[in-house]
């Protein structure tokens, strides 16, 4: 069960990206928790696991394998700027 379900809001995420025109297969989860993996597996999208904060104490529990587990913030957002770059090429067709 995705861990948005607990709470109720599942539906409003799509009615939300919907609305304001996020392509979530673009887009990326960023979390600390093996809940943020799901959700981003769940919805389409691409997880980064944070070894901040929460994740290097729930590191073990993570049933599903995030696109990127990252140190920290800077360094999933240069991740996050070089694939983006690198599928931005692709759909150009410069690759």
């Amino acid at each position: 069960m995705s861990p948005l379900c607990f709470f109720g809001i599942q539906p409003y995420f799509k009615i939300f990206w919907t609305a304001v025109g996020i392509d979530i297969q673009s887009s990326y989860v960023i979390g600390d928790h093996p809940h943020d993996v799901e959700m981003a597996s769940r919805v389409g999208s691409h997880s980064v696991y944070l070894l901040t904060g929460h994740g290097k104490k729930h590191l073990d529990e993570l049933t599903l394998e995030p696109n990127f587990i990252a140190d920290d913030i800077f360094e999933a957002s240069l991740w996050i700027i070089s694939t983006a770059h690198a599928d931005s090429k692709k759909i150009k067709g410069h690759m």
